[in-house]
């Protein structure tokens, strides 16, 4: 069953989920920049990460870990600092700033979350069996229950896949009469697979005139929607494209983050492909609540700069008279409240509310030893 309408920590999955109904223009009718869309999504990300205290992106990670007495004997977890840990590259012992003294087998830890078992086999990678390593029985048997602070070193890949996997789109000639193309790739969970990025067409032969195109779809950059559609005022058109005589290709000046479909018109004497790169959601694994509580943090930030102008920049009311017929429109703006600041209130309700429920969920019951 599909679910995903768009790729998740874009601009367009932001205005889709959080921001429907709202005129997303300036004063002059211009859609928003790209920045507008792009920072509060980078610092809501950056800011989940150091709150909550986990990597979300995919990082490189390495952590020095202390050793407790019969946490190899009785198989006790080594927890990492991390809540999603997605390979371990390596795990090592290492005495103080000393060279590592044993490099473990990585078939010898199993991962279950951001925790690491260690189960000794009988024989491990390359060959290597648990009596090669006489620091192991020395410990064992010299250190018993004491502690050994730092002695863990481990390498791991910890965070979520957050943008899913690119593939190439190699779409096969499409004959130039039917006039039209819409892409219709899904995974094998249902979900479509957007057309994302740069779209090159091509003729089959060079054109003998001018081949024009029109592209409908959602702009990468900032979520802008170029569907023909007037939202709330503001008309979008759709990309043109076109290709000059003599030539065979053309590709669009926009980066997409879902084509919708490809008209033509006009000629059949070439048949047309398309190329650049679909990306696929199947390999997302973030969290719901945790792409909430981030979509819900980078909403208060937009949401800020659209209730300053709603009906422009400082203006709280707003007034219209001609030929004795008047109009007025009063919004909730103020100099010390935003024009959406009932929907602002209630984001930072939900965000407080989850926060607590996710630190939880990422790093445990925290207890204090002394």
């Amino acid at each position: 069953m599909a679910y995903r309408s768009s790729i998740p920590l874009t601009a367009e999955w932001l205005v889709k989920t959080y921001l429907t109904g709202l005129n997303l223009t300036d004063d002059d009718g211009n859609y928003y920049p790209p920045e507008v869309f792009q920072m509060p999504l980078k610092a809501s990300l950056a800011w989940a990460e150091s709150v909550l205290g986990i990597n979300i992106h995919k990082t490189d990670c390495s952590a020095r870990l202390d050793f407790s007495g019969g946490s190899l004997s009785n198989y006790h977890p080594i927890t990492l600092p991390d809540a999603k840990v997605q390979s371990i590259t390596q795990v090592k012992w290492v005495l103080g700033n000393s060279t590592p003294v044993i490099n473990w087998p990585g078939d010898w830890f199993i991962v279950r979350d951001n925790q690491l078992q260690f189960v000794p086999a009988t024989s491990g990678a390359g060959g290597a069996n648990i009596e090669s390593y006489p620091l192991y029985q020395l410990y064992m048997a010299q250190q018993g229950n004491s502690n050994l602070p730092g002695i863990w070193e481990v390498d791991y890949v910890a965070g979520f896949e957050t943008q899913g996997s690119l593939s190439d789109l190699n779409a096969a000639d499409i004959a130039s009469s039917a006039g039209s193309w819409v892409p219709n790739y899904v995974n094998t969970e249902g979900d479509a697979k957007h057309v994302w990025g740069d779209l090159t067409i091509t003729l089959s032969a060079p054109a003998t005139v001018e081949r024009t195109f029109t592209v409908y779809g959602w702009r990468l950059e900032d979520g802008k929607p170029f569907d023909g559609v007037g939202r709330l005022g503001a008309a979008f058109d759709p990309e043109t494209v076109t290709i000059p005589i003599g030539s065979t290709t053309a590709t669009t000046e926009n980066a997409w983050s879902q084509v919708k479909k490809v008209l033509w018109t006009g000629w059949d004497d070439h048949t047309v492909t398309f190329s650049g790169q679909l990306c696929d959601p199947i390999t997302i694994d973030m969290d719901w609540d945790l792409m909430d509580l981030i979509g819900k943090a980078a909403s208060i930030h937009i949401l800020n700069t659209a209730g300053d102008l709603i009906i422009g920049a400082g203006i709280a009311n707003k007034s219209t008279s001609i030929d004795g017929i008047s109009a007025s429109i009063g919004t909730t703006s103020s100099p010390t409240n935003a024009g959406y600041g009932a929907r602002i209130i209630q984001l930072q309700k939900d965000i407080n509310r989850m926060l607590p429920v996710l630190f939880r969920k990422y790093n445990g019951v925290q207890v204090l030893g002394w």
